[in-house]
């Protein structure tokens, strides 16, 4: 998936986010057109990772806004963070050792 969204440039998005300055009215007319950009791509982002899940994932990402919210919480499910590692993989070494 990562590299889907490096071929279709949105990477930076999803890995990054944007920044949404809310109110509109200081921004100049190229920051408008910029975040328009940024708000499609991170639609379509969001869109994509959607569509690339099954149902279970997808009810543990629903609650998710943006891409960037969606990638994160896949990577923390499905990559893990370090802790999570050690622990899964001790039981599995306890599973083993009892077999």
């Amino acid at each position: 998936m990562e590299l889907f969204f490096k071929i279709i440039e949105y990477i930076e998005v999803v890995i990054n986010g944007f920044t949404d300055p809310g109110d509109q009215a200081n921004l100049t007319r190229d920051q408008r057109e910029e975040l328009v950009r940024n708000r499609k791509k991170d639609c379509r982002a969001l869109m994509y990772i959607f569509g690339a899940i099954d149902s279970e994932v997808y009810e543990k990402i629903a609650h998710v806004t943006t891409s960037k919210e969606a990638w994160d919480c896949l990577i923390n499910n499905y990559v893990g963070r370090d802790k999570v590692k050690k622990v899964r993989l001790q039981t599995l070494r306890r599973q083993f050792e009892l077999l």
